[in-house]
Formats: C-alpha cells, sequence, structure tokens
C-alpha cells in the first residue's frame, strides 16, 4: 500500500448504551485527539464507519457523561 492508502474500519455498538465519543490515536501516542464521531452519536445496536491509514490503534469509546465506556 502507498502511504495514502485508507482502510475501512467499523465500529459496531452491540450494547445496550449509545456512544457518545469515539477516539482513535496510534499505539505511540499518549493523547486521543479529537472525538471522531462530532456531532453523531453511535446508538445502541448501530455501526459507524471510519477510514484510516493502515496501522496500529488504541481505541476509547466514551457515554454521554465523557466516563470511558471501553478502552
Amino acid at each position: 500500500m502507498s502511504g495514502g492508502d485508507q482502510v475501512r474500519f467499523t465500529i459496531q455498538n452491540d450494547s445496550n448504551q449509545d456512544i457518545w465519543y469515539v477516539y482513535i490515536s496510534p499505539v505511540e501516542n499518549d493523547y486521543w485527539g479529537e472525538d471522531l464521531l462530532g456531532s453523531d452519536i453511535l446508538s445502541a445496536g448501530s455501526s459507524y464507519e471510519f477510514q484510516l491509514t493502515p496501522g496500529a490503534y488504541d481505541l476509547r469509546v466514551d457515554g454521554s457523561d465523557q466516563n470511558a465506556l471501553e478502552t
């Protein structure tokens, strides 16, 4: 793959809680960066697709109170 290639990454919310914030950060970063959902909400039972540069990432999803639901 060339440096500009992207891959699709889908998060499936199989929980009974809505996800309000999604952070995806390269594993070598200590900073989560911006929320990737923006003004969207990942409702319980739905999915959301992102475009990422291939690599190794950490993932964090938060509820409406900005507390981590899963990392």
